[in-house]
């Protein structure tokens, strides 16, 4: 902490490279540091801080940031994270089950997380400084959250300083991670985004001999540059210019009695000659740290060593277990290990963080140095077998889930095949540990490799001795593989858990990964085959594959459906058969792929099956939808009072569940589809400006971002001024470009064209071209290849409406049609 302001770091480990938010995790956990002393010195600034973060995050998002951010639960308290639950609310959110709203829950979180801390007025009297050293080791999912911080319109008083090594990241390596968020960096900041942050790169050279002779002149009190620069030059020569290596090489000069301070003439005295002689020509830094860490005595040599396998960073607590299992049988105190690690910082060997519960190695070569202890011992395996002592600690819930990383790295280290079955099954327990909470704050690639790791322990047929373990690993692998873009990988895994499988149920989360490729890779209408056949193992619904029967049935179905008062509906019990979940889920998606498809007729006849099925079975957070679905389908109809019935219920649906993921989606829908009919349209604006917060915050940025384009869109009806339009535009068009979401984008880019057209600033008006859209071929060419029915549709009807407006009404008939 610096005075007007605060200063944390955190540093990536070449061994931990695997480990998600290596870096980042250790300095938030030094901000929730920082926090908690602020009880003691400010308690008006620490209750602000855990108010604002009670009240402004969800406890979906806390849960997340736990995940990452392990003393935020000392911050806000165990309570803040238990599931809000009354006599109507006991069913947890589904949201999260969509990983790529998982990813955007996470990053919301994350970014509401650093407004709290950075906002006005400064808890810590200034900006916070957040320095990442070592950046080459870092995991991609680090990188895409550094870029969303750095991006973020809302926060102010950040400042993101982060460190690598240049010889390791080449500026023309185009396959380093590191170096490809760089560049998108300064791409996002040449298109005009300056405004929101500035990149700076420092390139940061090795000493030259000059500054070397500086430094010695300012270390031994000398003043005559000539009497310093012989030495400066063999420094200069010995460490290549590299300021860690120099004062190495400096310690060791001392140690070893080459450059000594005589008291007799109060000055220090060297000979370059025999310094010259009797050092290597190459200087290994690693091989001389090792040579002074081998003087400090053996008992402390050992708590080095189990640091190294730790991490960069470790807490007294593991390493107190690790070290007393392995040397002492669980006979050494903690005051014993302090007094060492006392020494170690004396020593210019660790750092102390914060209150000295955690430490950190000064430099990754002196945890290299210590790490290199083990090949000295008498087991070459050493990581491995400490690995081993954390596991058992781990499995006797000594330890919490945050080593759980520790543990399935330093397990990597050795032959797991060495073990005995039951201690593999172990093992693979702790990597579906792992990836779990990997895939739960977004760091798909290191969940990937969890799983993969796992997976390998298991025998030829792991469903037979290992089913249960089986099911959640290789479920796992086929949602992260597929999230990743990995198909082949997706495929195999989803593969083996749907021929192998015993029960429907355990089949779903596989069927949804494979659902989900199938409407990413825009093929809806097999997306709905392969939902009628997941209805069919199911056994609940019954769905026909001819399409005429579907038209029929939808017709009947949407005659028996019959209004339910709205206390009746608040009396019905909660659905709680899995079976019926899953079939209230697999129907959800049949809405949203036969929509997709055209097939009007199939969607009305699920929306009808999932309100009966409310009715007889119970209510789930997907009653919404289907309430919300039919609320739109009557008014289509002519039935506006029925749907606006319909719509209330809808609404009134989404406290129940406490899901702000359903509260976007059922906002958007019913005030842009419904409410306008019964209601003037401005007063639908602040409904649709509302979902689309709550859409971001909660990671739906789909319906989101719906909710802010049908908002512009009905400012316009609403007889909204345009310069306040365009204004609205431009504060929310780089938003939703922000969030990739491609179709909304270019809705509200074709607003942007109308608005122009009619504030006179198009030469042709009834064209759809302009500033806002250069080129309406290729404009139009853009939103064709979206395969969007609906975005074709709404960008005709503009185009429409402007030539009836502007007098060529047989274009715009022709259009129209």
């Amino acid at each position: 902490e610096i005075v007007g302001g605060m200063f944390v770091r955190g540093k990536y480990d070449l061994y931990f490279r695997d480990e998600p938010y290596f870096g980042i995790s250790r300095a938030c956990g030094e901000i929730c540091g920082h926090i908690q002393r602020l009880e003691e010195s400010d308690a008006e600034s620490f209750l602000r801080i855990v108010n604002e973060l009670k009240q402004e995050m969800t406890r979906e998002e806390l849960r997340m940031l736990k995940n990452v951010i392990v003393p935020i639960v000392e911050i806000v308290g165990e309570e803040a994270f238990l599931l809000r639950m009354n006599s109507t609310t006991a069913v947890e959110d589904s949201s999260s089950s969509d990983l790529e709203q998982a990813k955007e829950l996470f990053g919301a979180a994350f970014r509401k997380f650093f407004r709290i801390i950075t906002a006005d007025p400064p808890v810590f009297g200034g900006p916070l400084i957040l320095c990442l050293d070592d950046l080459q080791w870092a995991d991609a999912a680090s990188l895409d959250l550094l870029e969303l911080l750095l991006t973020d319109r809302e926060s102010s008083g950040l400042m993101i300083v982060g460190c690598y090594r240049s010889e390791e990241v080449l500026d023309n390596d185009d396959a380093h991670i590191l170096r490809k968020m760089i560049r998108g960096l300064n791409e996002k900041a040449a298109q005009g985004l300056q405004d929101l942050f500035v990149v700076t790169e420092i390139h940061l050279e090795h000493l030259t001999s000059s500054d070397v002779n500086q430094i010695l002149m300012e270390l031994l009190s000398i003043d005559d540059v000539h009497k310093t620069m012989p030495l400066a030059n063999l420094c200069y020569k010995r460490t290549k210019g590299n300021p860690f290596h120099l004062m190495t090489f400096l310690h060791m000069l001392q140690e070893e009695h080459f450059l000594e301070f005589n008291v007799g003439s109060f000055r220090w005295i060297f000979d370059v000659e025999k310094i010259e002689r009797k050092t290597s020509a190459t200087f290994n830094v690693v091989q001389t740290v090792i040579s002074m860490i081998q003087k400090v005595t053996e008992c402390l040599q050992e708590v080095l060593f189990y640091a190294a396998c730790i991490g960069s960073s470790f807490d007294t607590e593991t390493l107190y277990l690790v070290w007393n299992e392995m040397k002492h049988r669980g006979e050494a105190s903690k005051h014993m290990l302090e007094a060492h690690l006392g020494q170690a910082v004396d020593e210019n060997i660790f750092d102390a963080v914060g209150d000295s519960t955690r430490y950190r190695w000064v430099h990754d070569k002196v945890q290299e140095a210590a790490m290199a202890l083990a090949h000295d011992a008498s087991d070459d395996n050493m990581q491995f077998l400490v690995g081993l002592v954390i596991l058992k600690k781990f499995q006797e819930n000594q330890l919490d889930d945050s080593t759980v990383f520790v543990v399935a790295n330093l397990l990597q280290c050795g032959n797991l095949f060495s073990l005995d079955e039951g201690k593999r099954e172990e093992v693979a327990k702790v990597y579906l540990k792992a990836a779990t909470k990997a895939a739960a704050c977004s760091a798909f690639k290191s969940a990937a490799q969890y799983v993969k790791n796992g997976v390998e322990l298991f025998p030829e047929d792991p469903f037979k001795k290992n089913y249960g373990l089986a099911i959640e690993l290789f479920s796992l692998g086929g949602e992260v593989e597929g999230y990743i873009g990995n198909d082949a990988a997706m495929s195999a895994y989803c593969d083996k858990v749907i021929s192998n499988a015993t029960k429907p149920l355990d089949k779903i989360r596989c069927y949804s990964v494979l659902l989900l490729r199938l409407g990413n890779t825009k093929r809806p209408k097999m997306a709905v085959r392969l939902c009628i056949e997941i209805l069919d193992e199911l056994g609940s619904f019954k769905i026909p594959r001819n399409s005429l029967l579907q038209k029929m049935k939808a017709i009947i179905a949407l005659q028996r459906v019959r209004d339910i008062e709205t206390d009746a509906l608040h009396a019905l019990p909660l659905m709680e058969d899995p079976i019926q979940l899953a079939t209230m889920s697999i129907l959800n998606k049949v809405t949203t792929y036969a929509h997709l498809s055209g097939n009007v007729f199939l969607a009305i006849l699920v929306s009808c099956g999932m309100y009966q099925r409310t009715i007889k079975q119970g209510l789930c957070p997907l009653s919404t939808s289907a309430f919300s679905v039919l609320a739109v389908m009557r008014c289509t109809m002519g039935n506006i009072k029925g749907g606006d019935r319909f719509c209330d219920q809808a609404l009134s649906l989404v406290p129940r569940f406490d899901s702000k993921a359903d509260l976007s989606r059922t906002s958007f829908i019913s005030y842009l589809c419904v409410k306008p009919w019964t209601t003037p349209f401005k007063s639908c604006l602040k409904h649709l400006q509302e979902a689309y917060k709550v859409g971001i915050e909660c990671g739906d940025t789909e319906s989101g971002c719906w909710a802010i384009s049908s908002y512009v869109f009905l400012s316009i009806l609403s007889g909204t001024s345009l310069d306040c339009v365009l204004a609205d535009i431009e504060n929310y068009y780089p938003q939703v470009q922000d969030f990739k979401r491609d179709e909304q984008a270019l809705q509200l880019q074709t607003i942007l064209q109308e608005c122009h057209c009619f504030m006179g600033l198009s030469e042709n008006p009834t064209e759809m071209s302009g500033q806002a859209i250069p080129n309406a071929e290729q404009f139009e060419t853009e939103l064709r290849s979206l395969e969007s029915k609906s975005s074709i549709v709404n960008y005709l009807a503009h185009q429409s409406f402007l030539c009836s407006i502007f007098g060529d009404h047989a274009k715009g008939a022709k259009l129209a049609l």
